[in-house]
């Protein structure tokens, strides 16, 4: 099922992709902006819990994330260097 921005009439919400190197270390950001945002007491589901094993397990980084009202903020961050 979709959530968030997803989830939008169409044209209503946009997802911005960012990305950012500092020395070895690289965050990614998905930003969604527009949408029904999230509601209170939004907590993560399956997939955002699989992406954060993933990130902190194999990438050893940590993932920040933020459920706003204008929607779902989330940014995994880890560094290049094995």
């Amino acid at each position: 099922m979709p959530r968030g921005t997803a989830r939008s009439p169409p044209g209503e919400g946009r997802i911005s992709l960012t990305w950012d190197r500092a020395g070895d270390r690289m965050t990614l950001g998905w930003h969604e902006v527009g949408g029904n945002g999230a509601p209170d007491g939004a907590v993560n589901g399956y997939g955002l819990d699989l992406v954060a094993a993933q990130v902190e397990d194999h990438l050893h980084g940590k993932m920040a994330t933020d459920f706003s009202r204008d929607g779902l903020v989330f940014e995994p961050s880890f560094s290049l260097e094995r």
